[in-house]
């Protein structure tokens, strides 16, 4: 059994306001499952988690939320849970306009949206094509108000029959609502598509990472760019600073500065892996 814990930092009275320390706090008094938790934070101190609870049968997962504040020193209540629905795989971002869970249900992606203080509404259902499954989400938001697009959403699917095929399916919602699900067409090796805003855009615009390559015994890290008026971008290979592509492997995560530079990690290529590494670089393709 697992109790779900959020490490915070903060100063504790015992300290000096100056040394900041993790504080460890509970998040659920459930004696069920809890796993795959997510986090979003918003520019205020706000926190949202999201995360799978199990039922007391351990025979339903369902996708769960919980938003708190995290500023107020190292005394805490425990947040209050709300479950959403039945589902897999949450992820969670924040954008201007609240915070958002997407999670699979069913054969279809639900998007909720946190329209005041852990008043969860259900905003949109996204079917699923036929016969697919779904290997992993990433949601992304932009945190002002735009003219286009500013929340985005991919998902990471696969086939077996007649053969193993992955895809990317692409979403996005602006004042209008959401659009409807699209593969990307960029014939991804075992994709697990990460999106960061790029920074060189006047308007928010997603890059997407995933592992792209020949062939599944040539797996690298590739980028895309949506420019909003040029679609998206021919994918470019990450190169490693001997200028050949990155063998990233497996899960990894990226994240953008102000500045524009990039950072990935993840876990190196096999035979060294599980290792590592931090590839940084501040090139766009």
């Amino acid at each position: 059994m697992h109790r779900l814990v959020l490490a915070l930092v903060c100063s504790c009275l015992t300290f000096s306001a100056s040394f900041a320390q993790f504080a460890i706090m509970p998040t659920t008094d459930s004696l069920t499952d809890c796993s795959a938790p997510a986090l979003a934070a918003d520019q205020e101190g706000m926190v949202s988690l999201a995360f799978l609870l199990a039922d007391e049968s351990r025979s339903i997962n369902n996708v769960a939320v919980q938003t708190f504040y995290a500023t107020q020193g190292c005394v805490y209540e425990l947040p209050e849970t709300i479950i959403l629905d039945e589902g897999s795989s949450p992820v969670i971002c924040w954008t201007w306009d609240g915070y958002r869970v997407a999670f699979v249900s069913g054969e279809a992606i639900l998007v909720y949206q946190c329209t005041s203080w852990n008043n969860w509404e259900l905003e949109v259902s996204l079917p699923l094509p036929a016969d697919v499954a779904v290997r992993s989400l990433e949601i992304l938001g932009a945190t002002y108000d735009p003219s286009g697009p500013y929340l985005f959403l991919a998902v990471h699917t696969y086939t077996y029959e007649p053969e193993e095929t992955n895809s990317i399916l692409f979403a996005s919602c602006d004042s209008n609502g959401w659009s409807s699900l699209e593969p990307l067409g960029l014939e991804p090796q075992m994709a697990n598509p990460q999106m960061i805003l790029f920074t060189g855009a006047y308007t928010p615009a997603p890059q997407i990472y995933y592992h792209g390559g020949d062939n599944v015994y040539e797996m690298y890290l590739k980028t895309t760019v949506l420019h909003p008026s040029n679609g998206w971008t021919e994918p470019g290979f990450i190169m490693d600073g001997t200028g050949t592509p990155s063998p990233i492997m497996n899960e990894f995560d990226v994240a953008g500065t102000f500045y524009g530079d990039i950072n990935i990690l993840g876990l190196g290529a096999q035979p060294t892996c599980p290792c590592g590494n931090i590839f940084s670089t501040p090139t766009i393709p």
